[in-house]
């Protein structure tokens, strides 16, 4: 990348101006079609582009904030996952499946050796998409990887569950609500029973990308010893502790994620 778009991102991102539209794209993936939002950075055309995956219910809006600030530098794809948004719905439902959907996505958008993004459980497919098709990912950034093993149980889950949603602000809310409504409780309860299955941890070793995990101290889904326990099973990776930020950081709390992102990206060039 060249240094003067690196320096312009790292002087103006607590103050973005001059922010890419997003546009949307619609693409056919085995007979599904597959919506993104897309940001065309400025030097996009000459450098990885940064794939942001959301988690399950609320779909790419959550990488909205996120992806307007990367977008000053990179080209940035926010997909929605077959049956979440605006795309179309298919018998994709565990984090295998939409690990497979993104592989044939980023095929038919022409997209690799990307910036991989997930919050979430988005994290979980990111991982399993670094993993099981590396051409696919250069580097790898996991926000808030669940679904961390202590707790994994939907006792557990709905226990913490309340907690998480009390901090949201109110355009959170709403995004919450409408693209759960959208989804519908059968693919969210399906979706999440695989995400309470998919053991992250395992993952790790087999990952080979430089992989940063971004964890935030106001975070009642996970612990730091969780983060820390997944950062040492990889190969490559680095733990990013960011204080103050919420679980939903990609949306909540955008400038110290892209803070943090700011060094993977430095490295993919």
């Amino acid at each position: 990348m060249p240094v003067a778009a690196e320096t312009l991102l790292r002087n103006t991102i607590d103050a973005p101006t001059d922010v890419p539209r997003h546009r949307s794209e619609r693409h056919t993936v085995d007979g599904v079609r597959i919506h993104c939002r897309t940001w065309l950075g400025p030097h996009g055309d000459h450098l990885p582009a940064v794939v942001m995956l959301h988690g399950i219910g609320i779909a790419s809006r959550i990488n909205e904030p996120s992806a307007r600030i990367l977008a000053r530098i990179r080209h940035v794809y926010a997909p929605d996952l077959p049956g979440f948004g605006k795309s179309q719905g298919s018998d994709a439902v565990s984090i295998e499946d939409y690990a497979d959907v993104l592989d044939q996505w980023m095929a038919v958008r022409g997209l690799s050796d990307a910036v991989v993004t997930g919050v979430s459980v988005g994290a979980q497919i990111a991982a399993a998409v670094a993993q099981h098709y590396p051409g696919r990912c250069r580097d790898l950034v996991l926000a808030s990887p669940t679904v961390q093993e202590s707790r994994r149980s939907w006792l557990r889950q709905l226990a913490i569950a309340p907690v998480e949603v009390s901090m949201h602000t109110g355009r959170m809310r709403v995004i919450q609500t409408s693209d759960f409504a959208r989804a519908g409780l059968p693919r969210l309860r399906r979706t999440f029973s695989s995400a309470l299955k998919d053991r992250l941890e395992d993952r790790m070793p087999e990952i080979r990308q430089p992989a940063l995990v971004c964890w935030g101290n106001r975070d009642p889904m996970l612990t730091r010893s969780w983060v820390t326990s997944l950062v040492d099973a990889l190969p490559r990776g680095r733990l990013a502790a960011l204080p103050g930020v919420r679980h939903a950081m990609t949306h909540e709390d955008p400038l110290p994620f892209c803070r943090a992102t700011l060094h993977v990206l430095s490295l993919s060039r």
